[in-house]
């Protein structure tokens, strides 16, 4: 069975696509690929369903050509991107069937699936372009695979935003610890860590900042994939943590000033 966008990615991706002006240029407009298929290969299928979304350049605006390259690279797996969306998608194409074309399968059809879907949109007054992508696949054993991986770019150069352009070193190390802590301990209905450990987690001391964090126009949200700190029942863990929790540690590609 397919595993599809979680609700709260969906919500959260949703408000990031929602704004669509920024940095001074107007309208941003957005281009999609899209692709659903079966593929066979010898003794071999696979489902294939992709949705790529990606900003539309001006000639010249390098910031926005800069920011579709990394949004290709990234969602397609290419090492080098050429400009064009479509050979990255043919070439992450013929990638996966390389990968499955096995002339040694046994007389069993061996099927899997591979679903990916990219949302983008601005945020805060236009400076930043986030991107959510969310990517699912089996190819084999007990149960598929899924992550929401989150980025986010200035518009006013491309570049790609780390944590620490976004708040300051005190909410690195010790408030959003504690603010992540806190908020999964409401969501999953924990009084304490050992609570959180009833859930599923492993160690809830040792959950902090990621760098899959995705900024909108009210907080920052982060997110933890399967197994990485919790148990694959307990899913995708998501902590949003609104910017007024953080007032004083903002720094200005948040604040505007």
């Amino acid at each position: 069975m397919k595993k599809r966008w979680s609700a709260t990615a969906c919500a959260i991706a949703g408000i990031a696509a929602m704004t669509i002006a920024g940095c001074g240029r107007g309208r941003i407009a957005f281009d999609t690929i899209q692709e659903e298929k079966l593929v066979r290969l010898n003794e071999c299928e696979y489902e294939l369903d992709y949705s790529f979304s990606w900003p539309v350049a001006r000639r010249g605006d390098r910031a926005l050509e800069r920011i579709t390259a990394q949004m290709a690279s990234e969602f397609f797996g290419v090492r080098r991107f050429d400009g064009s969306v479509e050979r990255a998608a043919a070439e992450y194409e013929r990638a996966l069937a390389e990968e499955w074309d096995d002339p040694a399968a046994d007389s069993v059809l061996w099927s899997g699936y591979f679903t990916s879907s990219s949302v983008c949109g601005t945020v805060l007054g236009g400076r930043v372009m986030n991107n959510t992508v969310y990517k699912s696949s089996y190819t084999g054993g007990a149960h598929g695979m899924y992550n929401t991986f989150y980025y986010n770019y200035r518009l006013s150069d491309g570049s790609r935003i780390a944590l620490a352009e976004a708040v300051d070193g005190q909410a690195l190390e010790t408030l959003l610890p504690e603010l992540i802590r806190r908020t999964l301990r409401a969501a999953y209905g924990a009084a304490d860590d050992e609570g959180l450990l009833q859930a599923g987690f492993f160690d809830p001391a040792e959950i902090g900042p990621t760098e899959n964090f995705l900024l909108t126009d009210r907080s920052i949200v982060f997110c933890y994939g399967p197994y990485e700190v919790a148990c694959y029942a307990t899913g995708e863990v998501f902590a949003e943590i609104p910017y007024e929790e953080l007032q004083g540690h903002l720094l200005p590609l948040v604040t505007g000033r």
